[in-house]
């Protein structure tokens, strides 16, 4: 009957199906006379032939699917320039036999040479790729001894990289690719072991049966491995897998393969020698051993994959907590001790005993302790005693101990921590480096949005969602979490002021301790407190007291040692004043603080280096961040002798060693109470001339500094596309005096020739050297307050070149923060000719640049372009202009207008939900701070878009809230069911038309009032289009009866029908001021009319199409 149904086979072929434009497809795509088709050669090409042939009639689609499959992986230029199976190039799968053959020749020697170089670079599994290459030697001499064998080794190819790597499948099917790539051998010799021609004494009727059955097994084989691969590539493939993707019983297939195997067997047994069992037998026993060898491939590289996934997710982890950080509080804590004199557990031990704290420690209802001081009171070495306890309990285990703990030391004086932003950033990143796992909290933001999560106006929002979702992870128990000085928070006090009571009402897992000065809003805040507990140091003065004395006690011994003090000095200390810094001089001390700054100040006023100190003072309290001491020295007039001297610098910063200390190189006040007291009482002697015309001499001084340092590719990265994650700081750094830019505004109007002067000359530098320390919006910011300064007098020559380079930074800052050199090159060479900088600048092009591309002669309106990822369906700019919404495929960004920093991107489409998302269709930003956004779903069982979600976005705290339509799921359904949404422009009512039910009418629905939904009833045709006017008081919509109906948004009334000669009306606008309503139909028409009368008072016919902006 095989030999029968063969014959057939080969006289009569099916037709060739429509193939593409290719080589391989032209040279099946004509019918070929069966007598010049060459058939395979040998008996098993043969039988595998006929197997393959007969599968392609009774499984057409699998087969079908399979070849494109196969189809794509011969296209090369697609798969090198994708580097994935994303779309088959169609099926190019031969229709002969010897096109086919071919082709799946070259298809085994690609998956061989594939399987290599997997091998070559995978480790510590060389036994077990031993079998993978004795299989690979046999399919590699098995084709190339017979080509048209191939047919029956392209599946075992894919199969090995199956198990070679670690993807996600069935594990019965894995099992069965295992068994089938095993015994691949055993079935290959069979045929000719089985069906030797030249051995006459086999009768014709059992040599058929057996043929038959061989035929039927390589055809379940053949299937096994079809349906295998085509799960394998099901992603990668989508498109044409889709419809013949099922769920496969895998072990009954496989069971059928070995019924198969018995079936053949069997036959066998009847005339076969014993010579062919036993080499069959073996075949079998060597089938197994690779069987079970191959099992553990696919386990050893599911555990490598699992390893590699580890370091990469690692990897990402740390470059996570690199954008995240922003200070070590631990290495804060131990420079703060060291510039206070060290901790003593005797000055601090007192508080442990003290029954507030002991309340707060032991009672679970009190959840927040507030430690409140005048300044110099020691709060924070108290603090820093308490951390020290708390971490002591936590390493013996105790059990009141906390699992977690994290704690923050606010400084005024330094820019970095004296906010709130860096409070909490450096909180979460506290909390990360105890427990790794709550990573996942910040990851799940940071990898849509990097490190702009953790900047700008928005990162308040994101990283208080961050801290609340650690905080109740399952994997937290109790956490302390502590922060010292809160009143010198100087940004956003009154966010982490809140913050702290709702954390701290929120669960008595939640433990908050916080220290500060007597200050009346803070009290207000921390009011609300059901569970706190107060310690005020001026109530616990007997306590304090002998904390003082026991540190000054140790302080005056120590010293006497050193100076030789007498009895009588050592007992004349009093007043209870932890500066820690001042009994080097304690045989002076005046009584009282005030008293005692004095007396330092007269002491360095009356030095011979007084000019130089009262500098160093004046400037080191006007910055807004501390200094290094080279940065400092370059801002203060002094010689250059000691400029260049590190240890004279050091000496001359120790003469005002009484208010400033030096830290790691960083100059500090002493005390938050020395600069207030700089500033304040001694600032007639520190600012003689006002506090001005210091600013005017650092901004000088940073502009000579700039002008001395910075030149065209200052970190000699010599190569114009060089990018900035591979850019390493030089040592010496020769932006090491320079990286304090100077930010006033107003003086810097007051300076303009100076200023001018500067930015003729080294503009692109110093961008150059912004975007070197990743601060170019701060340079951008800079620009455009300046231009903003100076606008009022537009004919100004600074103004004018403030204006151009902002125009040019804003155009090109995204090449130019990933390239810093592509200032020179791209971002000159794309400028407008006209442009000033351009102009000023033209002259440093690189000399490669041999013809300048044809480019405009002026800007154009476009200022800058925002990437959005996807295509924009709706964009909205915030009241105060100073936020951009855009709208984009089931998110929301978020920009700063001024920088066009990324702020934010909001998760538009809730993550529960099953449905189908389509673009959030409309914005809108309400008076109150808000932002709302509509969003439609597809449903797939009726086949229609249906209004699904109005959100509520917080933009102060970023979280997103439903907003209920319809007070009853009747009235929200029909509500929703209709075909066209939009929101006000100011945000308080969805408008919607059209649908199946109501096509003539307009719905509004009231957001604040949430009264049932306002039905517009008047047009006899379909609605068409609308607008809502942007005071929301009107709407204006035309309908399929070429009527255009103004609307009373409040009463529902018909103000007027606006008729005109009207089709099909494709616009509709009502101007800003709400006087004029204009239309534009299908035919390029346009009108406008008054909407007082209801009169046409301007029509006009247009060649080409127009947008109406109101």
């Amino acid at each position: 009957m095989a030999s029968k149904l063969m014959n057939k086979l080969r006289g009569k072929r099916p037709k060739a199906s429509p193939q593409p434009q290719t080589q391989a497809a032209s040279q099946s795509a004509s019918p070929v006379p069966s007598s010049s088709i060459p058939e395979p050669q040998t008996l098993p090409a043969r039988l595998w032939c006929q197997a393959y042939d007969e599968l392609k009639l009774s499984h057409r689609k699998e087969v079908e699917a399979y070849e494109k499959i196969l189809s794509t992986q011969l296209d090369q230029k697609r798969q090198s320039s994708t580097g994935a199976l994303v779309q088959a190039v169609g099926n190019i799968i031969g229709q002969t036999h010897e096109t086919r053959w071919r082709q799946m020749e070259e298809l085994v020697q690609a998956g061989l040479e594939r399987t290599r170089k997997e091998a070559a670079i995978k480790q510590g599994i060389d036994d077990k790729l031993q079998t993978v290459s004795a299989i690979k030697e046999i399919a590699d001499k098995a084709v190339r001894a017979v080509p048209e064998a191939a047919i029956a080794w392209v599946g075992v190819c894919s199969g090995l990289e199956m198990l070679s790597n670690a993807v996600t499948a069935p594990g019965t099917n894995r099992q069965g690719m295992t068994y089938v790539i095993s015994r691949m051998a055993w079935y290959w010799d069979l045929a000719t072991l089985l069906l030797d021609e030249n051995m006459a004494e086999r009768s014709i009727k059992l040599r058929d049966e057996l043929e038959s059955h061989i035929v039927q097994l390589y055809q379940k084989l053949l299937l096994y491995q079809i349906r295998s691969i085509c799960l394998y590539y099901r992603n990668q493939a989508s498109i044409v897998l889709q419809d013949v993707i099922k769920v496969h019983d895998w072990t009954s297939q496989l069971k059928d393969i070995k019924d198969a195997e018995v079936a053949v067997k069997s036959d066998a047994e009847q005339y076969n020698t014993e010579q062919i069992k036993s080499r069959l037998d073996k075949l079998a026993t060597v089938a197994q051993s690779r069987e079970m060898k191959l099992q553990a491939i696919h386990a050893s590289m599911q555990e490598q994959a699992s390893s590699y996934e580890k370091r990469q997710q690692d990897s990402k982890d740390n470059e996570c907590l690199r954008d995240l950080y922003v200070t070590n509080p631990g290495e804060d804590k131990e420079r703060i001790e060291k510039t206070k004199g060290g901790l003593l557990k005797e000055s601090y031990k007192w508080i442990l005993s003290n029954k507030d704290f002991e309340n707060w420690r032991n009672d679970e209802q009190s959840r927040l302790l507030w430690i409140k001081g005048d300044p110099g009171k020691g709060k924070t070495m108290l603090l820093c005693g308490i951390i020290d306890e708390i971490k002591d309990a936590m390493s013996k285990g105790e059990p009141e101990a906390p699992n977690l703990m994290a704690y923050f030391f606010c400084q005024t004086t330094d820019s970095r921590i004296n906010n709130a932003i860096s409070v909490l950033r450096s909180l979460i990143w506290m909390l990360v480096e105890q427990c790794e796992s709550l990573i996942s909290h910040v990851r799940k933001e940071y990898d849509n949005r990097g490190k702009a999560l953790f900047e700008g106006p928005n990162a308040w929002v994101a990283l208080s969602r961050i801290l609340d979702k650690m905080l109740q992870d399952q994997c937290v128990g109790k956490v302390y979490i502590m922060i010292d000085a809160l009143d010198e928070c100087s940004t956003d006090l009154q966010d982490l002021l809140r913050l702290i009571v709702d954390k701290s009402c929120a669960s008595s897992r939640f433990k908050w301790i916080v220290s500060s000065r007597n200050w009346p809003n803070i009290e207000q805040q921390l009011e609300v407190a059901a569970q706190k507990v107060r310690l005020c140091l001026e109530l616990n003065q007997e306590s304090i007291s002998a904390a003082v004395k026991v540190y000054i006690h140790h302080e005056v011994e120590r010293l006497a040692m050193i100076k030789d003090y007498d009895v009588a000095t050592r007992n004349a200390v009093e007043h209870d004043v932890m500066l820690w810094d001042t009994l080097k001089t304690l045989s002076t001390f005046p009584p009282g603080l005030d008293s005692l700054y004095k007396r330092m100040l007269h002491q360095i006023i009356g030095s011979k280096n007084a000019d130089v100190c009262k500098q160093m003072l004046a400037v080191a309290s006007v910055v807004y961040r501390p200094l290094t001491l080279r940065e400092l020295s370059c801002l203060v007039e002094m010689p250059q002798t000691v400029k260049d001297d590190v240890q004279l610098l050091e000496k001359m910063m120790k003469l005002c060693g009484s208010f400033l200390t030096l830290q790691e190189d960083i100059v500090y006040f002493v005390h938050q109470s020395a600069k207030d007291f700089v500033l304040q009482t001694a600032h007639h002697h520190l600012f003689p001339h006002g506090k001005q015309h210091t600013h005017g001499t650092m901004l000088s001084k940073s502009l000579d500094i700039m002008s001395r340092t910075l030149r065209a590719d200052l970190y000699s990265l010599r190569s114009p596309g060089f990018p900035i994650e591979q850019v390493t700081q030089p040592e010496p750094d020769p932006l090491a005096t320079a990286r304090y830019s100077y930010r006033s505004d107003s003086i810097m109007c007051n300076y303009g020739a100076q200023v001018l002067g500067f930015v003729r000359k080294h503009l692109l530098h110093w961008f150059e050297s912004l975007s070197l320390m990743g601060k170019l919006p701060e340079g951008i910011l800079s620009i455009s307050r300046l231009e903003s300064k100076l606008a009022a007098n537009s004919n100004d020559e600074l103004y004018a070149f403030m204006y151009d380079a902002k125009r040019f930074i804003l155009s090109h800052r995204a090449i130019i923060e990933k390239a810093p050199l592509q200032l020179y090159s791209s971002a000159l060479i794309f400028t407008p000719q006209r442009s000033i900088v351009r102009r000023q600048f033209e002259t440093d092009l690189p000399e490669w640049i041999l013809r300048a591309p044809t480019v405009s002669k002026q800007w154009s309106p476009l200022l800058q372009a925002l990437e959005t990822g996807s295509r924009t369906s709706d964009i909205k700019f915030s009241p105060d202009n100073k936020l951009l919404a855009a709208a984009t495929y089931g998110n929301i960004r978020l920009w700063d207008v001024e920088t066009g920093v990324s702020l934010h991107i909001l998760d538009a489409f809730p993550k529960d939900s099953d449905s189908r998302p389509r673009d959030v269709t409309s914005l809108a930003f309400t008076s109150d701070g808000k932002l709302l956004s509509l969003l439609e779903v597809w449903l797939q069982d009726s086949g229609y878009w249906r209004l699904e979600y109005c959100m509520a976005w917080d933009i102060a705290t970023g979280a997103g809230t439903r907003v209920d339509i319809g007070q009853t799921a009747h009235e929200s359904s029909k509500f929703k069911d209709s075909e066209y949404f939009s929101l006000s422009p100011d945000g308080k009512c969805i408008v919607a038309c059209g649908g199946p039910q109501q096509g003539n009418t307009i719905h509004l629905w009231d957001i604040e009032a949430g009264a049932p939904p306002k039905a517009l009833v008047g047009h006899s045709a379909p609605i068409n289009n609308f607008s809502v006017s942007p005071d929301g008081k009107f709407i204006v919509s035309s309908s399929d009866d070429g009527i255009i109906k103004l609307w009373d948004s409040v009463s529902g009334a018909i103000l007027h029908d606006l008729k005109g000669p009207l089709e099909h009306n494709s616009i509709l606008s009502v101007a800003t001021s709400g006087q004029l309503v204009a239309s534009m139909d299908s035919e390029a028409s346009s009108y406008v009319w008054d909407a007082a009368t209801g009169n046409i008072i301007w029509e006009k016919k247009h060649s080409t199409a127009l947008a109406i902006k109101s």
